[in-house]
């Protein structure tokens, strides 16, 4: 055998399909893997955080309508617009149904009923109207062993909603909305101002996200390459180059595509 031939015979395309699944999936595996060590690391040394249901303030955001109007951390929202709160998720709720008008909120201090009427800013990203409020968030401590149950839900519950955005995008039932190295880079940066636990927390997500996006059946991506294998396993035969040639060039098309379209997306958001 010559050094050639030896050579051919050792290439990936030769090894076994099992072998070269392993290989080419291994990528977005790491990605997973990263994703959840991440967050078993936040998860050890913050905690785990739990949002009340309770309609109590537990941060007023400044430069809101809410700071405008008086309201601190402890009060207790009983009502808006005359409409009764008894959760958490009744204020947007009820926000949302009177966006651009003055709303009236009653609230309980130490006891005392109050009211103050605003006017709810409108979120320049979610065009939602806000009265700039967050529930009260307490943080429990877990173990080395618990924290990493705690993550490997998270990751779960992550790529489950990532899958079920995609999903609803590909349909038509929510707007596509693709960031690119302009819109990543701001987020990063965002992120990262808020403060450190949030940038690891970012960055889990976005590999969580590569990973899932890299399994995507689409030519070029992991993905692609993915089902190839797997159709060359069950035939037994491999795909000519000719036809090889025209399914990579149209994952090369629709990448490009994509790309552009979230390049035209973070322009459009500066």
């Amino acid at each position: 055998m010559t050094e050639e031939e030896e050579l051919t015979a050792r290439s990936f395309l030769n090894k076994p399909v099992l072998a070269r699944l392993l290989v080419i999936s291994a990528g977005a595996v790491m990605n997973f893997i990263l994703a959840f060590v991440l967050l078993w690391g936040i998860i050890f040394v913050n905690g785990i955080a739990t949002v009340s249901t309770e309609p109590v303030i537990g941060t007023v955001m400044e430069d809101s309508a809410a700071a405008a109007a008086g309201l601190k951390a402890g009060d207790r929202i009983t009502s808006i617009s005359g409409s009764a709160v008894t959760t958490w998720q009744d204020i947007p709720d009820t926000v949302t149904r009177h966006s651009r008008e003055v709303v009236t909120v009653e609230f309980e201090r130490d006891g005392r009923g109050n009211s103050v009427s605003l006017i709810p800013k409108t979120d320049s990203q979610t065009k939602r109207p806000l009265l700039g409020v967050v529930p009260v968030v307490t943080s429990e401590q877990k173990g080395f062993a618990a924290a990493a149950g705690c993550a490997a839900e998270r990751t779960a519950a992550l790529g489950s909603m990532m899958l079920g955005g995609l999903y609803r995008m590909v349909t038509g039932t929510e707007k596509a909305e693709l960031a690119g190295p302009i819109g990543v880079a701001q987020l990063a940066g965002q992120a990262a101002s808020v403060g450190f636990v949030n940038l690891l927390t970012f960055t889990a997500f976005l590999s969580l996200n590569l990973g899932i996006l890299n399994l995507l059946p689409i030519p070029m991506l992991d993905g692609g390459y993915i089902i190839l294998i797997m159709l060359e396993g069950l035939t037994r035969r491999r795909m000519p180059q000719k036809a090889l040639y025209y399914i990579q060039m149209t994952g090369v098309i629709i990448l490009a595509g994509m790309f552009i379209f979230a390049m035209l997306q973070d322009i459009s958001r500066f």
